[in-house]
């Protein structure tokens, strides 16, 4: 082993000589081979001058001969070349560096591979270091280098390649290259493959919708190009010819001659293809062009279109109008756009909404159209699918069309709103049940750290849920037709899930509670969500037998329209009233499933013995008879399909029957106590709210006597005061004259035409500053305005108008009765001193009423209270316990402005407190009426495509004559003090 930074041993002489030999025979091989192919090449290239386009096998075969002779020359010259430098005659090279080096080298090569008799061996050594330590210095690198390229064979070589690389690249060389390369070579047809042509080009003219301008394509291999183009193939021949042709494909073109001598023919790309150039030689034999030439044919794309806005699918709460947006995008331009609805009968509508002449096409163009959906006759529940379709100004293969992706506009129904509701409390459930599982499956561990460690795994999914319940009683408050009780529910179980959690977070704090106390805290949730899963679970049961109770009565209203419309088919017999028939049967066979889809999943949330309640439900039956009822219509069977008819109607009667008496006795066992907890809390509201308004109405009695004490006192004028309250006047006035009179009955028109006579007098005697005037005008007007309110409002009760004109004018009416009485409080507080002008009487109902007052409040307490315990620790309803709290705030200030004397004060607080309690129980009311009721056959507004089925005489004589009684009855006078309580009872009946 070498010291370190010593000098490493110079090479042996003969390992040297050998990367000296190697050397060497590299350079002279790359001298012989480009000597060689210079040789071979320029034999090559002149042979295939000679040979020519039409060279044949004998001509190629003797060709390639002089070409194997000329390589094996070179090679044998190579070889001899290379001889004297075999063994140490390499060392002949070294002469170059050292003239002496080369013997001496010789010298050691032969004694170290055998010494000579009687030579000395450490002479030798001697000899053999001293050449190695010469040869290190003279690396085979500069002994050989790559300069000795430049020789003469190299030079030969070279102009050799040359002259071939000329001679073949003439059209001559080029053509009996290939004819050398490919001896009698035919193509699939039998004819001869040449090289045939040159100086081949290709003119090309696009179509003229494409506004492109033509170009030409030197020696073309591959033409990319629209369909329709025009393409010119132009080619030299490179043989005598007496006629020429073009196949494309399976086409043949005949060419023709030019004036150059050349040839030309034309043809229209319509379809990828080989371009095959040929020509006819005098001999009669046809040649084929040995260049690969090829078209292919782009087609035009159809335009993109694209919807922009809406993006996807919507929900509407009725027919409106809707803006489409839609973006077209076209290489060659679009021509026109249409906008495409298919209809919920399926009818597919278009609507033209974007054309452009030629020439003045955009290649992309954004725009929006309108789309009214009432106008379709879509009504709540259908589904209409909207798309947009383009064309462009493709004349040649088109026009293409492009089509955007279809959307879906929704119109909400009540079915529709109830299978939401239905899915978000199945949601609900789903939430607690697997919140309740996760309690259970992981107990609460002794070790505080793993107690921690559940807490935190525990409380994203507890958050989750009382953010949903939030969530769910937020969504209700908006919708109508929705109890206000279940609003209650959510927020009271959110609440109380999110006081436990609380407990929770605390014994699994900073310090961590015992593991009694924590498992106790676990324990009263597990208890809590059980209860929650249970009463969830109740009310998806609740709502999926009234969704199902709802279907069957849309089923029932089908079925009347099925007669009806069968009547019209016996009557008419048009295709029209057939194919609404054939609608009706369509609907009905639809709401079928639904109603048998419903009741499959009843089965898993309502037990079966409210199931089997109401009897059996021959659903599959009626899907039975509803499926021959269509098929009778298509054959015409009417008497066949009446007699079904009349069978559908037991049927469908039989299943609402039984499905109402589910509802009902379901709806009793698990939610009974819970309504008859709200039915008394309502009956206790009504008694309140009829004790508050008749204090309310003593308490407007006495200040009014007091104000006219004070009226009198200061002669009955107040300028100052009469300006300021004749604007309100004439808003009330205006108030008024929102109510469309002409919508009005006979009677209540006088009634009208009474309160708005008296407002404008009201106005104008405040306007002078007779406030006595004024007081008296506005008295009147409030008697005429209050019953014109209270006419509408039961008129509202029996016909609130097709589309709700009179429900429309009774609000109206109810605000101006309203701001009158603001008017009038007002009037009397605008007066001085008027509590100076009580009567002793007056102050003594004061005090009597004091004692009253406190009663009343006390009452409106306990009844906020009711509301907010509800049954089982349920809340009735939130809000009213709200209402109701601030409605005893209301009678406290009362109470202590009766203790002052202050008329004024106590009378506006009380007429506030019976007002608001009035308004409560209203809207509690319309809540209980209007929740879980609705459907699409329950909505207000009619579907005008349906026939009218109008009742005759003895179906519509009952209801009249009831009507008739309780107007009757409510004209005549009620007891003393009893006014409201009776009038609400009779606004019950009409309800």
């Amino acid at each position: 082993m070498a010291a370190p930074g010593a000098q490493p041993p110079d090479p042996p002489v003969d390992a040297y000589l050998s990367r000296l030999r190697r050397r060497a025979a590299l350079v002279h091989a790359v001298r012989a081979s480009l000597l060689a192919l210079g040789a071979a090449s320029l034999v090559f290239a002149t042979g295939a001058m000679v040979v020519g386009p039409l060279g044949d096998a004998s001509g190629a075969l003797l060709a390639w001969a002089m070409v194997a002779i000329a390589l094996g020359a070179v090679s044998v010259w190579a070889w001899r070349a290379f001889g004297p430098l075999r063994g140490a005659g390499v060392a002949r090279l070294l002469g170059d560096a050292d003239p002496t080096l080369p013997s001496a080298a010789r010298t050691a090569w032969e004694l170290t591979r055998g010494p000579m008799d009687g030579s000395s061996e450490p002479l030798i050594r001697a000899h053999e270091a001293r050449v190695r330590a010469v040869l290190a210095q003279h690396p085979p690198r500069q002994i050989v280098r790559w300069r000795r390229l430049r020789h003469r064979t190299v030079a030969l070589g070279l102009i050799g390649a040359a002259l071939a690389f000329a001679l073949l690249a003439s059209e001559r060389g080029r053509a009996g290259a290939y004819s050398l390369i490919h001896p009698g070579e035919r193509d699939a047809l039998g004819d001869r493959v040449v090289v045939a042509f040159g100086d081949v080009e290709a003119h090309i003219v696009y179509p003229g919708y494409l506004d492109r301008p033509s170009v030409t394509v030197v020696d073309p291999s591959l033409l990319e190009v629209p369909r329709g183009t025009s393409i010119e193939i132009r080619a030299t021949p490179q043989l005598a010819a007496t006629e020429a042709a073009l196949r494309i494909g399976g086409r043949l073109t005949p060419m023709e001659r030019s004036e150059s001598g050349g040839w030309f023919g034309r043809f229209v790309a319509r379809e990828d293809g080989p371009i095959a150039l040929r020509l006819r030689r005098p001999e009669g034999d046809w040649v084929r062009d040995a260049t690969s030439r090829d078209v292919r044919v782009i087609a035009d794309e159809a335009p993109r279109v694209s919807l922009i806005d809406p993006a996807d699918d919507l929900v509407l709460d009725g027919p409106e109008e809707v803006a489409v947006t839609w973006m077209v995008i076209d290489d060659v331009g679009v021509a026109s756009v249409d906008l495409v609805v298919r209809d919920p009968r399926g009818e597919e509508r278009r609507r033209r909404v974007a054309s452009f002449d030629p020439g003045e096409q955009p290649r992309d163009q954004t725009s929006s159209a309108p789309l009214d959906l009432a106008l379709l006759g879509a009504q709540p529940g259908d589904a209409v699918t909207v798309w947009v379709e383009a064309r462009d100004g493709d004349v040649v293969s088109g026009p293409n069309l492009g089509r955007s992706a279809e959307l879906t506009i929704h119109i909400a129904s009540e079915a529709s709103r109830r299978s939401e509701r239905l899915a978000g409390l199945e949601a609900l459930l789903d939430r607690g049940l697997h919140l309740l599982a996760d309690h259970l499956e992981r107990p609460v561990p002794e070790a505080e750290a793993a107690s921690k460690e559940r807490f935190e795994a525990l409380r994203p999914p507890t958050d989750g849920f009382i953010a949903a319940l939030r969530e769910h009683a937020d969504a209700l408050r908006g919708e109508e037709g929705v109890r206000a009780s279940d609003v209650s529910v959510f927020t009271s179980m959110a609440g109380r899930v999110r006081r436990l959690l609380q407990a929770e977070r605390v014994a699994n704090g900073r310090r961590v509670a015992p593991l009694a106390e924590r498992e106790a805290v676990d324990g009263r949730m597990v208890s809590e969500l059980e209860d929650d899963v249970l009463s969830l679970d109740d009310l998806v049961g609740r709502a999926r037998v009234e969704d199902a109770a709802e279907i069957a009565r849309e089923l029932e209203q089908i079925r009347r329209e099925i007669r009806s419309l069968l009547s019209e088919l016996r009557r008419t017999d048009s295709p029209e009233a057939r194919q609404q028939l054939l609608a009706a049967i369509a609907r009905a066979q639809a709401r079928m499933q639904a109603l048998m889809q419903r009741m499959a999943e009843m089965g898993t949330s309502v037990p079966q013995e409210f199931m089997n309640a109401g009897g059996e439900m021959p659903t599959q039956e009626s899907a039975n008879a509803l499926a021959e009822l269509s098929e009778a219509i298509q054959r015409g069977d009417l008497e066949g399909a009446e007699r079904l008819v009349d069978q559908l109607e037991r049927q469908i009667d039989q299943i609402a029957r039984a499905l109402g008496q589910t509802e009902q006795s379901f709806v009793e066992a698990r939610f009974g106590p819970r309504e008859r907890a709200m039915a008394n809390a309502m009956d206790s509201l009504a008694g309140l709210e009829t004790e508050q308004q008749q204090l309310a109405g003593r308490g407007t009695e006495r200040r009014g006597r007091a104000a006219h004490r004070a009226l009198e006192a200061i002669g009955g004028r107040d300028n100052r005061v009469g300006r300021q309250l004749a604007q309100e006047a004439g808003s009330v006035r205006e108030a008024l004259e929102n109510v469309d009179r002409d919508r009005l009955a006979g009677f209540e028109q006088d009634a009208y035409d009474r309160a708005r006579q008296r407002l404008i007098d009201t106005q104008d005697a405040l306007s002078a500053g007779d406030l006595g005037e004024a007081r008296r005008m506005s008295e009147a007007a409030a008697q005429d305005l209050s019953s014109l309110s209270r006419d509408l409002d039961l008129s509202a009760l029996m016909f609130p108008g097709r589309e709700g004109e009179t429900r429309e004018d009774a609000r109206e009416a109810r605000n101006a009765d309203r701001n009158l009485r603001e008017l009038r409080r007002r009037l009397d507080e605008a007066l001085p001193d008027v509590a100076s002008h009580l009567e002793p009487a007056d102050r003594e109902q004061m005090r009597s009423d004091l004692e009253r007052q406190r009663l009343a409040r006390d009452a409106a307490e306990r009844l906020g209270g009711e509301f907010d315990r509800g049954h089982e620790g349920v809340p009735l309803s939130e809000d009213a316990a709200r209402e109701l709290n601030e409605v005893a705030e209301s009678m406290q200030r009362a109470n202590r402005a009766l203790e002052g004397g202050d008329p004024l004060e106590s009378a506006r607080h009380q007429e506030d407190a019976a007002r608001r309690l009035t308004e409560l129980r209203e809207r509690l009311e319309n809540e209980q009426q209007s929740g879980g009721q609705g459907g699409e056959g329950g909505s207000s507004e009619p579907d005008f495509r349906r026939p009218v089925d109008i009742p005759d005489a003895d179906q519509f004589e009952g209801p009249m004559e009831m009507r008739r009684r309780l107007l009757d009855a409510m004209r005549e006078a009620p007891p003393e003090g009893y006014e409201d309580a009776v009038r609400r009872y009779y606004e019950g009946l009409l309800r």
